[in-house]
C-alpha cells in the first residue's frame, strides 16, 4: 500500500525455465525513462475571480501542452495554473478541450510544453505492483501500493488500490510503462481510491473539441437537482440555532443557484464569518471551512459571480436574505458573489430618516418599505445596489444572537460559529 517510500531503483524480475538445470534470467525491460516520467507530473493550483488559491491537487501531461487532472478539481475555478512537481514554476492554463463527469476527467491546454508527456501508446495495464514517483531534495523516489480488485459492475478497468493515494497522481508499473491516474469513485455511499485505467484517458484525447475557457465549467454538472416546486424552503442549522429562508421566485437565477449549492453541500461547515451588531449577518465564503483562528477570510466563492437582480419590492427588510458582494474597487463588473450571503438584522428607521436617505441617494421610498423600516426596520441605504432573493420566515431571533457576539478584525466572531449544514424543507 501506499506510504512505502523507497529511493529509485530499475526493478528486474527474475523467472526460471521448466525443466531447466540453469536458471534463466529474464530482465522486464523499462519502456521509459522514470526521470522523464517524472518530469510529465504537475502539481495544480486553482483561483476564483478574486485570484485567491481555492484549492490544490495534481494532474499529469499526456501530451507535449495536455494536462489531464480530476475535473473536481478544476470545476468552479476562474483560473488554473500547473507546475512540474518538486518546483514552484508555476504557468496558466489556456483552457479545457474536453471533459468527463463520468471519470471526473478534464483534458487542459497549458501555456507551458512538457518535453517528455507520458507515453500512453505503451502503457501496460496495472500489475502486482504500482508506483507513484516524487522528489524530495533532488533525489527522485517512489511509493509503492498493491492494486486490489476490479469495481465490481465496471467495464472500462478500474481497479481499486489501498492507502490514501491522491487524485490525480499518476501511477506506474515496475518497468515504468503508465498505469493511469488515481481517482476517487463513488460506490453506493462509500468512496473509494482507484485507478482510471490509461485506455479511458486515451479515448478522452480522441473527442477534444475547441478550447474553453474553465470558466465555462463553474455551473456545468450531469447531476439533476430538486425542482424549486418541490422545495418549501430551508433551515440553515447553526452552531446557535437554526434559521429558516424562503427563497423568492422572482429571482430565479439566485433561487437555482442557491439550490444546486445547498444540493452540493457547499454550505456545511463553512463559518458565519462577519457579524455587525443592529445590522447584519454573512457566510457562504468557501475559505471559511478550514480557516485558522486569525486568517483574513470572506474572499472565496464558489469561483463564478452572478448579475445584480434589483426588483423594487423586493427589499432589505428585516430578515430579508441578499447576495454579498466586493466593494467598488474590488469589484469593476458590479457582480455579486455567487455563494456568499447575508442576513439583515437591522433597526428601525425614522420617517425623518429615511427623507434624508432619499435626498442623500436620490431615489424615493415605496409606501411599503417605508411601513417596513418604520416599524420592523431593516437596512434601507443597501436598496438599489445588491440583490434581495429571500427572507427569514423563522429563527429570527437566532441571527440577531448571532449579530451581537463579540467581533475582531473584519467583523469575524472571535469564536467561530458554522453552518452545520442546510436542509431542504419539502
Amino acid at each position: 500500500m501506499f506510504r512505502q517510500i523507497f529511493p529509485l531503483v530499475f526493478f528486474v524480475l527474475l523467472g526460471c525455465s521448466s525443466g531447466s538445470k540453469d536458471k534463466q534470467q529474464q530482465v522486464a525491460r523499462p519502456v521509459a525513462s522514470p526521470y522523464d516520467n517524472a518530469r510529465a507530473l504537475v502539481r495544480i493550483n486553482t483561483y476564483n475571480h478574486y485570484n485567491q488559491k481555492m484549492a490544490e491537487g495534481y494532474g499529469i501531461y499526456v501530451e507535449k501542452n495536455k494536462v489531464v487532472a480530476p475535473l473536481s478539481l478544476v470545476k468552479g475555478s476562474f483560473r488554473v495554473k500547473v507546475s512540474p512537481i518538486g518546483t514552484d514554476n508555476f504557468s496558466d492554463v489556456e483552457g479545457f478541450t474536453a471533459h468527463s463527469f463520468d471519470h471526473d476527467l478534464i483534458v487542459m491546454q497549458a501555456v507551458n510544453r512538457c518535453k517528455a508527456p507520458v507515453n500512453l501508446a505503451k502503457a501496460q495495464a496495472p500489475g502486482d505492483t504500482l508506483l507513484s514517483l516524487f522528489w524530495n531534495n533532488r533525489q527522485l523516489y517512489f511509493n509503492k501500493s498493491t492494486p486490489g480488485k476490479p469495481l465490481p459492475g465496471d467495464t472500462l478497468g478500474w481497479v481499486a488500490i489501498a492507502g490514501k493515494a491522491a487524485a490525480g497522481e499518476a501511477l506506474f508499473t515496475p518497468t515504468h510503462a503508465f498505469a493511469g491516474m488515481v481517482q476517487q469513485v463513488t460506490m453506493g455511499d462509500s468512496v473509494m481510491t482507484a485507478i482510471l485505467p490509461a485506455k479511458a484517458i486515451a479515448l478522452m484525447l480522441s473527442r477534444q473539441n475547441e478550447l474553453r475557457s474553465v470558466y465555462d465549467l463553474a455551473t456545468k454538472s450531469n447531476k439533476t437537482y430538486p425542482s424549486y416546486t418541490t422545495i418549501k424552503g430551508f433551515n440553515i442549522v447553526t452552531d446557535r440555532g437554526n434559521i429558516a429562508i424562503r427563497l423568492y421566485n422572482d429571482t430565479p437565477e439566485y433561487r437555482d443557484n442557491f439550490i444546486r449549492l445547498v444540493s452540493d453541500g457547499f454550505y456545511d461547515s463553512l463559518l458565519i464569518h462577519r457579524v455587525i451588531k443592529g445590522f447584519l449577518i454573512q457566510a457562504g465564503a468557501a475559505d471559511t471551512k478550514y480557516a485558522g483562528k486569525h486568517d483574513v477570510v470572506g474572499w472565496q466563492g464558489p469561483g463564478y459571480t452572478l448579475p445584480v437582480v434589483v426588483k423594487p419590492h423586493l427589499f432589505h427588510k428585516r430578515g430579508a436574505v441578499a447576495a454579498a458582494k466586493l466593494p467598488a474597487d474590488r469589484n469593476p463588473r458590479n457582480r455579486c458573489d455567487g455563494s456568499q450571503f447575508y442576513i439583515v438584522s437591522g433597526r428601525v428607521w425614522t420617517h425623518a430618516e429615511l427623507d434624508d436617505l432619499e435626498k442623500e441617494r436620490k431615489t424615493k421610498f415605496t409606501p411599503a418599505q417605508r411601513q417596513a423600516y418604520t416599524t420592523i426596520g431593516g437596512a434601507p441605504h443597501l436598496d438599489g445596489d445588491y440583490t434581495v432573493f429571500g427572507e427569514v420566515t423563522a429563527g429570527m431571533e437566532v441571527a440577531d444572537n448571532i449579530a451581537r457576539v463579540e467581533t475582531g478584525t473584519g467583523d469575524r466572531p472571535v469564536n467561530d460559529i458554522r453552518i452545520r449544514t442546510v436542509k431542504m424543507m419539502r
